[in-house]
């Protein structure tokens, strides 16, 4: 598992007990990181649990959100579930 690096304020954001969060953040801020981040949580925390993610189309989805999100959950040590033979972490 590689070291991961969030700034104060994706931190603070993560760190919030909240059960509504809202960031409104500028382009490059980091808001991804902090979505995978806030994923990954739940998945350690509600094991078998489900969620999504919404966007306005499976092509934003698909090439603007997900590759960083899956990028960043392969740095925490997750992987997709392929088959039975191949458990892993997520469904996508």
């Amino acid at each position: 598992m590689d070291k991961i690096y969030l700034h104060k304020g994706q931190q603070y954001f993560v760190a919030h007990p909240a059960n509504t969060k809202v960031a409104i953040c500028g382009r490059g801020y980091g808001k991804t990181s902090m979505n995978a981040v806030e994923a990954y949580n739940f998945i350690r925390e509600l094991p078998r649990s489900r969620g999504f993610f919404l966007g306005l189309t499976y092509t934003q989805i698909l090439t603007k959100f997900l590759p960083p999100i899956l990028d960043f959950w392969g740095r925490l040590g997750l992987k997709e579930h392929k088959s039975a033979s191949e458990p892993g972490h997520y469904v996508v």
